[in-house]
């Protein structure tokens, strides 16, 4: 795929400054309404997937990558997005205040950090916040509704060693601050703070610098680059999921065995193909008492669609209710719903 915007323009796009500060922030700040309408997000598309670059938008070339774990890093990242708003109500609803973590059948929908705050820096709950996406790839976005003023100043005076943020330029309006022992950097405009991090994940490097996932976000939500458009089993997945509280997918080659760490590290080696899903995500949608959740995968091909395949594999719906299966071209649909408590607690 062509990278749109390239990294050579990326950085003719960056404007000097380096000391910390919102002087020149002038037309950023503002309250930010949690993303609705913001940089022109599309109307046919669910908030979430406007937010994420496609891999080599962010990511070094797979070609390059000295094995073929890192190369498989390289090429597609899971994530999964919250909808804090959606947790806030269901807390408001059952007397519950976060303070410990909120689980999510472990795939790490928590209240991570410190006196319930659902980010490690910023002083935000649930009630604060609106989407959140994250990929353990090393790239999030939160939308707040916080001062671009009062977010920068939250990063300026983070004294975690070694992450102390100076600024860092600009790029296509967004406040750029970056921790320079630290492989992270932070983008800022209207409320919403865009993350490329370190991810201490044992492979090769994944980027080349923390700011190229930052500007593959950016790019991104403006309509470049983005991962539906360079994956089509992604377009589909999404088109499928659709919004929730809770959304995690992940896509993969239909030569790449699901279990990543099964991964052989042997650049040389060929894979077998699987007849196994090429993309598969969970939806869950928390109202009431009763959650809804809806599992979809996609396959190469409506021949290999079968839930049958999923089955042998081990059912994620194997303790849902109400399960209903079916089948849409390569993509087999399950519904189902389970108990709220069990998600949030309360």
């Amino acid at each position: 795929m062509t990278r749109l915007p390239s990294t050579t323009r990326r950085r003719l796009l960056r404007r000097g400054g380096t000391a910390l500060g919102v002087a020149s922030l002038t037309g950023l700040a503002g309250c930010s309404t949690l993303g609705a309408g913001f940089l022109g997000s599309d109307a046919d598309l669910p908030g979430y997937a406007t937010w994420l670059p496609a891999p080599a938008e962010a990511f070094l070339d797979p070609g390059t990558a000295e094995n073929r774990r890192t190369a498989v890093l390289r090429t597609f990242y899971p994530f999964r997005a919250t909808d804090w708003a959606d947790v806030d109500a269901r807390l408001a609803a059952t007397g519950r205040a976060v303070a410990g973590p909120v689980d999510a059948e472990g795939n790490d929908y928590e209240t991570a950090y410190e006196d319930g705050h659902v980010h490690p820096v910023l002083d935000v709950g649930p009630g604060e916040v609106g989407l959140e996406v994250r990929s353990n790839r090393g790239l999030s976005v939160l939308e707040t509704g916080l001062e671009d003023s009062t977010i920068i100043e939250a990063f300026g005076t983070y004294e975690r060693e070694p992450s102390r943020f100076e600024r860092d330029g600009e790029y296509e309006g967004w406040a750029v601050l970056s921790a320079p022992e630290s492989p992270w950097t932070v983008g800022v405009r209207d409320g919403v703070v865009v993350e490329g991090f370190g991810t201490g994940l044992p492979a090769g490097p994944l980027f080349d610098e923390p700011r190229d996932v930052v500007e593959g976000i950016v790019d991104a939500r403006s309509g470049e680059g983005r991962y539906v458009d360079a994956n089509d089993a992604l377009g589909e997945l999404v088109a499928h999921l659709g919004t929730g509280t809770f959304l995690t997918a992940a896509t993969r080659s239909s030569g790449i065995p699901a279990a990543e760490g099964n991964a052989t590290d042997d650049a040389t080696a060929t894979p077998t193909p699987e007849p196994g899903p090429v993309a598969t995500g969970t939806r869950t949608t928390v109202g009431g008492e009763t959650a809804s959740v809806r599992y979809v995968a996609v396959f190469d091909s409506a021949s290999a669609a079968s839930v049958g395949t999923l089955a042998r594999n081990g059912s994620p719906w194997s303790d849902w209710r109400d399960v209903e299966t079916s089948t849409d071209g390569r993509a087999v649909v399950v519904e189902g719903t389970r108990e709220s408590a069990a998600l949030l607690g309360g």
